[in-house]
C-alpha cells in the first residue's frame, strides 16, 4: 500500500531541507530531526498544539461546550456515554435523555462517534425507532457518541489555519441533481447515481435520505444535493475559496475565534452556512490536518497539500527548543 500523502510530502520536504526523516508503525509515526532538534507527527497531528488543546479538539461535545462558553456560534453536540461506564453513565440509562433531546430539537437528528473523523459513522435519524437502532450500532464500537440537531446546510467550508493565518480555505461542494419539471426525483437520483462515482455507503444514504420524496416532480431548475453530508470522503469535491469571495470574510474570522477558544495553533475548522436564518456556525474543529482526499480530488491538490505541510514543517523548526537528549539505540 502506498504511503499517505502526508508521509510522501514530508519525506520530500525533509530531503530538500536536510532534515533526518524516520517513520514507524506503517508511517503513522514520523520523527524529524535537524541540528539536534527532534519534532514528531502522529497520524495527522503535528506537535504544534499542546496536548490539552489537541484532546479538546478531538472531542466533539467538548469542542461545542467550549465554543458556546466563549460565544463562538457552533452546531450543538450533546455527549452520551455507553451504559457500561458505571462511573459516569446515568442510572436511568441514556434513553430518557435521548428522547427528551429529540423532543426539544425535533427530528431529524445527527448521531456520530464523539471522537470520529472523515464523516465515518455519521447517521441521520428521523424518528425514535431509528434513534434507538443507530445508538445501539454506535455504542457497539464507541464508548461515547455525540448527538446534534440537523440543520439545512447548503454550504460547508474548511479553513486550515496556523497561528491565526489561513493556509488554505475551500468549499466542500456536493454533487447535485437538477429538476426539469417533468422527471420524478427518484429517477433523477438513479440517473445521477449511475454517473457520479460515490462510495457504496454514500449511495445507500442518498436512497434513504430521499425515500419519502421518490415520486416528487421537482420544478425546472430546482436543485437537490446528491449526498446529505459534505465530506470529501462521501463524494463532495473541494473548490478553493479566495479572499475576495463573500463567504471568506465569514469563514476565516469564525475559524480564528474557534482556534483561540480551544487554544490551538493549527487546526482545520469546518464552518457551515445554516438556513433558513442565514447563520454561520462552526461545525467541527480538527486538530489533525488530513489532506488525503483533498490531494486526490482537486486538480492542484497535491501541490496545495505540499504548501500546507511545508508551512507546518517550517513552524515546527522555527522555534528552537532545547536539543533532544541523545538516545542510545539498542
Amino acid at each position: 500500500m502506498a504511503p499517505r500523502v502526508l508521509v510522501q510530502v514530508l519525506r520530500e520536504l525533509a530531503q530538500e531541507q536536510g532534515i533526518q526523516f524516520h517513520t514507524f508503525s506503517h508511517g503513522w509515526i514520523v520523527v524529524l530531526e535537524k541540528q539536534g532538534v527532534r519534532r514528531r507527527v502522529f497520524g495527522y497531528d503535528f506537535d504544534l498544539n499542546d496536548a490539552v488543546a489537541q484532546m479538546l479538539a478531538k472531542d466533539k461535545s467538548a469542542t461545542a461546550r467550549l465554543l458556546s462558553f466563549y460565544e463562538v456560534r457552533c452546531v450543538e453536540h450533546r455527549l452520551f456515554l455507553r451504559a457500561d461506564n458505571e462511573a459516569y453513565a446515568p442510572l436511568e440509562g441514556n434513553w430518557p435523555a435521548l428522547l427528551n433531546l429529540a423532543r426539544g430539537w425535533g427530528y431529524p437528528l445527527v448521531c456520530k462517534p464523539n471522537a470520529g473523523s472523515s464523516g465515518q459513522g455519521v447517521f441521520l435519524v428521523r424518528n425514535a425507532r431509528e434513534l434507538e437502532w443507530v445508538c445501539q450500532q454506535l455504542f457497539r464500537e464507541h464508548k461515547a457518541i455525540a448527538v446534534a440537531p440537523y440543520y439545512d446546510i447548503p454550504r460547508e467550508y474548511r479553513a486550515i489555519l496556523l497561528d491565526g493565518e489561513p493556509l488554505l480555505v475551500y468549499e466542500k461542494r456536493r454533487p447535485e441533481v437538477v429538476g426539469d419539471g417533468r422527471t420524478p426525483l427518484g429517477l433523477l437520483l438513479l440517473q445521477a447515481l449511475g454517473q457520479v462515482p460515490l462510495p457504496a455507503a454514500a449511495r445507500e444514504e442518498t436512497l434513504r435520505f430521499y425515500r419519502d420524496r421518490w415520486h416528487e416532480v421537482p420544478q425546472a431548475g430546482q436543485k437537490f444535493p446528491l449526498i446529505w453530508r459534505h465530506n470529501l470522503a462521501a463524494g463532495a469535491r473541494p473548490v478553493l475559496l479566495d479572499p475576495g469571495h463573500p463567504a471568506y470574510d465569514h469563514v476565516v474570522p469564525l475559524a480564528r475565534r474557534a482556534l483561540a477558544a480551544l487554544g490551538l495553533r493549527v487546526a482545520a475548522v469546518d464552518v457551515v452556512y445554516v438556513q433558513p436564518h442565514g447563520e454561520w456556525r462552526v461545525l467541527e474543529v480538527n486538530a489533525g490536518i488530513m489532506m488525503e482526499y483533498f490531494s486526490r480530488k482537486h486538480p492542484q491538490g497535491r501541490e496545495l497539500a505540499r504548501r500546507v505541510y511545508a508551512a507546518l514543517l517550517q513552524a515546527m523548526f522555527a522555534e528552537t527548543p532545547a536539543p533532544a537528549a541523545a538516545l542510545e539505540h539498542a
